[in-house]
């Protein structure tokens, strides 16, 4: 994520309504409201859980790269913490300052490795970091956020909404998606945006959101999910 777009995407997702929404088809605007209606307790806790979502996985990726050192992990990460205490989110805050990648980082790198290693010796290393990483996010904000499942999805007769997974999946291995036809404010390219766009999908729909180069590269677990990760039953 560039600093220039950061506070873009800090505003986006902290505003995001479903009332702000633009549609590209404004006949799309009923089914949009249909579908959380349908499958989430209220509007209002929708925009709970996309904002929980948007904030939980910029997080993870941000995590991945908040480890090179303390001021890029103030930078970085950090200012999303700060917006799920703004927004009162504690679970979800207690679980992001759980993240401690600058010393993740420093105890994966061999002893005496001063500057960064190319090759082998890097990609070890790096492994190691990032399964730190995936930890972290498998003990803590995977769990907060099925918290927010429970309090914020609808127990109804059509079941977990599954189908979209799949384009929040490739947006998680760095594919830049196009066809969206939900935006939030003024910008189409906003996690808010790609959050509303995973959640208006219908089953068979493999459209998925843009989003900001730095957030689409998030990877984890190269794609495998804990039987406890809210990802398999969120959507």
């Amino acid at each position: 994520m560039r600093p220039a777009s950061r506070e873009l995407f800090i505003s986006a997702v902290e505003g995001f309504t479903v009332a702000g929404a633009q549609c590209t088809v404004e006949s799309d605007r009923a089914m949009l409201v249909h579908k959380v209606e349908t499958y989430f307790v209220s509007v209002g806790h929708f925009e709970e859980f996309a904002r929980a979502m948007a904030i939980a996985l910029i997080s993870i990726a941000m995590c991945r790269r908040a480890g090179r050192s303390f001021s890029v992990y103030e930078e970085d990460f950090q200012p999303w913490v700060h917006l799920a205490a703004r927004l009162g989110y504690r679970t979800l805050e207690r679980a992001l300052r759980a993240a401690d990648p600058v010393a993740w980082r420093n105890a994966s790198r061999p002893p005496g490795l001063a500057t960064a290693a190319m090759g082998r010796v890097a990609a070890d290393w790096q492994a190691r970091y990032l399964e730190r990483v995936n930890a972290w996010a498998e003990a803590s904000v995977y769990p907060a956020l099925a918290a927010f499942r429970s309090r914020c999805v609808a127990d109804t007769k059509h079941g977990p909404i599954a189908e979209p997974m799949r384009a929040s999946t490739t947006l998680l291995h760095g594919a830049r998606a196009k066809g969206t036809t939900v935006r939030n404010g003024s910008s189409r390219n906003t996690p808010a945006a790609a959050t509303a766009g995973a959640y208006s999908a219908v089953p068979g729909d493999r459209r998925a959101a843009s989003m900001d180069t730095g957030v689409s590269q998030l990877q984890l677990g190269g794609g495998k999910m804990s039987p406890h990760d809210p990802r398999r039953a969120l959507f």
